[in-house]
This record gives structure tokens, sequence and C-alpha cells, in this order.
């Protein structure tokens, strides 16, 4: 089992021990003080990327650290903080933004939510049935 897929099983367990009322409350936490902690390396360690996008109103320039696999062209992210999240909104809006990933930046696409059990991602088989996932494909630049 690689790095990757064993941070995606704990972060599932814990969002499901947790209950999605916690977890916005895990989000809203991590939004205001551990993201900006996390920035400083997501983007270059397995298992995480940094997903930058605009704001759909705003028009402000986000940065994300994000949970992420990727295989070939594909990307997955467990949207463990639900597909409700502000930046999950952006990039749907958008259809288009950037990953940061293993200190590689990547363009992405044909961005979708899907449930991880139909996503395609190399995710454990012990995720929950309903945990969904944000997938995108590398688009040519």
């Amino acid at each position: 089992m690689t790095v990757s897929s064993t941070v995606a099983r704990t972060a599932s367990q814990i969002a499901s021990m947790l209950g999605e009322r916690r977890m916005r409350l895990v989000a809203v936490l991590n939004k205001h003080v551990t993201n900006r902690i996390v920035l400083l390396w997501a983007g270059r360690v397995p298992g995480m990327a940094v997903v930058e996008h605009d704001g759909r109103r705003s028009g402000r320039r986000y940065r994300t650290p994000v949970m992420a696999l990727a295989s070939g062209r594909d990307f997955w992210v467990v949207l463990n903080y639900g597909a409700g999240s502000d930046w999950v909104a952006n990039v749907l809006a958008a259809q288009v933004a950037s990953i940061r990933h293993r200190g590689r930046r990547w363009q992405i696409g044909d961005v979708r939510v899907l449930l991880a059990s139909r996503s395609g991602a190399p995710l454990p088989d012990s995720l929950d049935d309903d945990r969904k996932v944000l997938c995108a494909v590398v688009r040519d630049v």
C-alpha cells in the first residue's frame, strides 16, 4: 500500500468517526490556522498537493492544501470535508485550476465530483461508500 493510500484511508476513517458536522468545524480551523503551515510543504510531499484557484465571486487567488492522488494524467482529491467546501465550489465553477504536486505545477480541467467507489481513483477499499472525491484531468498547455 502506498503512502498516499494510507494517508487517504486514515483521513477517511477520522472523517467517518467525527461526522460531517464536526469535520466542518475542523475545516474552519484548518482554513484559518493549520493550512498556512501545511502550505509550506504540501506541494512537495507524496499524498498531498496545493490547489491554486480563483474565488468565484471575489476573483481573488487562493491556495488550498489537499490530500491528492495522481496516476498518469488523472488527479483525485478525497473530499473529507464534503463537496460543499469553498475551494471545491470555486474549482467546479471555473472548471480549471492549478495543482502543485510533488514539486510540479499542473493545469487541470474536466473537473467533477464523484463517489469514491465510482471515480476510478486508486484508493483503499476501506473508504466509506458515500465518500466523495474531486476528479480532474491534466490539461494540455
